[in-house]
């Protein structure tokens, strides 16, 4: 992205990203609708392909379609016809992260303490972990956010010293 671009022209772009994002995010649940797929199906499917590509995620909506959220299994013929909008929305959500992550830096230019929205879903949000809430930029609302420190575990470090004999 162009650093010297102006926050009108960001957001400008951003607005556009996140049209597409939503189209293409409408599209992958009306293809879902085959599935009686529970509420928000599409968004879990999105989530996964960002953690680990579209083509695994509709592998494991064949093979475990429990762990996509999907009541049954997908044929053949299905994922075929899901692979173009599962991408889409993928490649739209990557658009809309880029151009968000854009907007954030140039807000935070002009002032250094603003917290970084992310983009969750399509929807900005912003988490305190002070008060362990998020806070939906573009409603307002705060929601818990249920979720537990997890230390990190020295026991690999152990276990690796024991073998070297230290």
């Amino acid at each position: 992205m162009d650093q010297d671009r102006d926050l009108t022209a960001i957001e400008r772009d951003l607005n556009q990203a996140l049209a597409t994002f939503n189209m293409s995010r409408g599209v992958l649940n009306s293809k879902l609708s085959i599935f009686a797929a529970r509420e928000g199906a599409e968004d879990r499917l999105i989530n996964m392909a960002d953690e680990y590509g579209p083509d695994h995620v509709l592998d494991v909506m064949r093979e475990n379609p429990a762990l996509a959220g999907l009541p049954r299994a997908a044929t053949s013929a299905e994922i075929a016809e899901l692979r173009k909008p599962l991408t889409a929305a993928y490649n739209n959500a990557h658009t809309v992260s880029k151009l968000n992550s854009e907007k954030q830096n140039k807000l935070r230019e002009a002032n250094s303490t603003l917290p970084k929205a992310v983009m969750v879903n399509g929807r900005p949000m912003v988490y305190d972990p002070e008060r362990n809430v998020a806070l939906w930029m573009d409603t307002g609302e705060e929601e818990d956010m249920d979720h537990e420190v997890i230390e990190p575990s020295t026991e690999q470090d152990d276990e690796e010293e024991q073998e070297r004999g230290m």
